[in-house]
């Protein structure tokens, strides 16, 4: 709603797309983000309130995201 697609056609325009998506796009696609150089990562750490006291692991270079709705603002957004 919030970016005024109103033709409910999201489930069957992902359906088509992926039906087009070949082998060789998926090995170029881990080649690029996984395999390379600088690979692109995502860590996600949650812990319990059993754990409240203890600290999350840190890496060294790895940007912190303390508040998501802030860093959401920062993403840039898709094209309607």
């Amino acid at each position: 709603w919030d970016r005024e697609r109103y033709d409910f056609d999201t489930r069957d325009r992902l359906i088509a797309a992926v039906r087009e998506v070949t082998l060789a796009d998926v090995q170029a696609y881990y080649t690029d983000t996984v395999m390379a150089a600088a690979p692109s990562r995502l860590l996600v750490q949650l812990k319990g309130s059993r754990f409240a006291d203890d600290p999350f692991a840190t890496i060294e270079g790895a940007a912190v995201v303390e508040d998501v709705a802030a860093f959401h603002k920062t993403m840039p957004r898709q094209p309607k």
